[in-house]
C-alpha cells in the first residue's frame, strides 16, 4: 500500500498492511532541517519511513495566534506596529472597521534553546475585550468563497501517493478571539 491508501483505508476501518505513523514531527523538523515545507516531509519520510499525513489551511485569520497578515477583508483598514521588547518580538495589531477599531497585542519569544525550536505566541491583550466589539469582529470574517486554493493542491499534487493531505477549514471565529473571562459590560 502507498502511505495515502494506507491512511484512508485506516480512516475507514479497513485492513492495512501495517500500521500507519504519521508523527507530528514540523517543530524536530524544523530543528533537525532548518525547515518543515513539503520538500522537508518528503525528505524525511524517506529517510526515517512514516507516513505522511498533513493538516493544511489557506485561510489567514486575524484571530489566530500568530500574526500572519496581509488579510483581504473588505472596508478594512488593517496595519500592525512592532517592537521588541528585550527578547520578545511584540506586535500590535490594528482592524479599522466600518463599525470601529479592533486591536491586539501578541509577544513572539525567540527561536533559541531556551523558549524551543517553536516557542508558542503570548496574546497579551485580545481583539474581543467587550460585548462592543462584537459588531466590529463581524468585518473580520474571512470570505472563504474569495480564497485561493492553489497552493493547497500544489502540495497535494507534489504530495501524491506519499502520504495523505488533508484540508484545514477552522471556523470563522473561535476562542483565540477573546479572553476567557466573564465580560464587564
Amino acid at each position: 500500500m502507498t502511505s495515502r491508501e494506507r491512511l484512508l483505508a485506516a480512516y475507514a476501518h479497513k485492513a492495512v498492511d501495517c500500521v500507519p505513523c504519521s508523527p507530528r514531527i514540523w517543530a524536530w523538523l524544523l530543528e533537525y532541517y532548518g525547515n518543515a515545507g513539503i520538500q522537508t516531509f518528503l525528505r524525511a519520510a524517506a529517510e526515517f519511513d512514516f507516513d505522511i499525513h498533513l493538516s493544511v489551511g489557506v485561510f489567514s485569520h486575524p484571530y489566530e495566534l500568530h500574526a500572519r497578515g496581509p488579510y483581504e477583508l473588505p472596508g478594512v483598514v488593517a496595519r500592525q506596529e512592532e517592537w521588541q521588547d528585550g527578547d520578545y518580538r511584540v506586535i500590535r495589531r490594528i482592524f479599522r472597521t466600518p463599525a470601529g477599531e479592533l486591536t491586539d497585542v501578541t509577544r513572539f519569544p525567540p527561536r533559541d534553546p531556551a523558549y524551543g525550536i517553536a516557542p508558542d505566541p503570548i496574546r497579551s491583550e485580545h481583539l474581543v475585550k467587550s460585548r462592543d466589539d462584537l459588531p466590529r469582529l463581524s468585518y473580520l470574517i474571512v470570505d472563504k468563497n474569495r480564497a485561493d486554493y492553489s497552493s493547497f493542491f500544489a502540495i497535494e499534487r507534489e504530495l501524491g501517493e506519499r502520504g495523505l493531505l488533508l484540508f484545514e477549514m477552522k471556523s470563522a471565529l473561535c476562542h483565540r478571539a477573546g479572553v476567557s473571562t466573564p465580560w464587564k459590560s
